[in-house]
């Protein structure tokens, strides 16, 4: 099983990383909801596995899953901060402004992402007029994502996606680490109980304060002067 791990491409490996086997996993469920539902019982482990490690390395772990945690968490809130976009937002509109149009399934690959993770980032975007859907003309089955001129706008004076920080550290290992450290934290998975097979949203993109720190960038135009009350002013 783990020389068939080891085998595997660089590309699947970053994205199941990506998706939130260690950071979203361990920083959101860990952190503030129970491990184990009402109705799921963690397995008996073997002595073997019951043996602690060393104190010193369990914290070495740990502080290292918080400081690549607070680099994302900083960076999503810089981008909530100068764009009203979440990290996520931000860095889905970035992969999309890559190209002139792409499929859902081809966004997924370039966000090292789940589609049905991506595509709730799609939609706000869709929503706050910085992306588009349209019908392809060769299969009108098949929608295609485009960023909008608003949605360009915003990129002109966005920061850079702290995710790509994150891929591009992964880039630079080598194959067997990044296969060795994706084994290990499936396996650290498995013994929290919890299903790695279900699709993880993107970073801090099901946070409530994200949501409401982008709302509030929302801008409105204002009224023209002379025009608060509704109506044009009358000359006298």
């Amino acid at each position: 099983m783990l020389i068939r791990r080891a085998s595997v491409g660089r590309n699947s490996v970053c994205e199941s990383l990506f998706c939130g086997l260690a950071f979203r996993v361990l920083f959101a469920k860990v952190a503030r909801v129970k491990v184990w539902g009402p109705m799921q019982i963690p397995r008996r482990r073997s002595s073997a596995e019951t043996t602690s490690p060393p104190d010193g390395r369990v914290r070495d772990v740990l502080d290292s899953i918080r400081r690549v945690v607070r680099v994302l968490r900083v960076g999503s809130r810089d981008a909530e901060k100068r764009v009203g976009l979440s990290g996520a937002q931000l860095f889905v509109l970035q992969k999309l402004s890559e190209t002139k149009v792409l499929s859902v399934n081809e966004l997924a690959e370039r966000t090292h992402t789940h589609q049905s993770s991506v595509s709730v980032v799609v939609q706000r975007l869709v929503e706050r007029g910085l992306a588009a859907r349209t019908r392809s003309r060769k299969d009108a089955r098949q929608l295609q994502l485009s960023v909008t001129r608003a949605g360009r706008a915003v990129l002109r004076s966005a920061p850079a996606a702290a995710q790509e920080q994150l891929i591009e550290a992964l880039g630079r290992m080598s194959d067997s680490n990044v296969a060795q450290l994706s084994t290990s934290l499936e396996r650290l998975l498995d013994l929290l109980g919890i299903d790695a097979s279900e699709p993880a949203a993107m970073l801090f993109e099901d946070d409530d304060e994200v949501h409401r720190a982008a709302a509030a960038k929302i801008t409105t135009k204002k009224s023209p002067k002379g025009q608060a009350d509704g109506g044009t002013r009358k000359r006298n």
